[in-house]
């Protein structure tokens, strides 16, 4: 449904792999770090050796390897409006 906001999950396995959901771009990518848009804000992904292992805009899906350092949503005003809506 047009509008309908998904459902997101960011799932971290070992500090190694990080599959998400709820995926709608990728504004940029290299070996330290990956920043994903997503429907609850941009998602940064740090790390050394990351690689973007899956991108499937159409079903809002992601995965990234190497060695996670971090993750971190970087807040927009449109992320905050959505959560005000009743966005997780």
């Amino acid at each position: 449904m047009a509008g309908e906001i998904k459902k997101h999950r960011v799932s971290v396995t070992g500090r190694e792999s990080v599959e998400i959901t709820a995926v709608t771009g990728i504004s940029e990518f290299d070996d330290k770090s990956v920043i994903l848009e997503t429907e609850f804000g941009t998602l940064h992904i740090g790390g050394s050796d990351l690689t973007v292992t899956r991108l499937d805009l159409d079903g809002g899906e992601a995965g990234v390897t190497g060695k996670i350092s971090g993750i971190f949503y970087m807040e927009t005003q449109n992320t905050r409006r959505r959560r005000r809506r009743g966005g997780e």
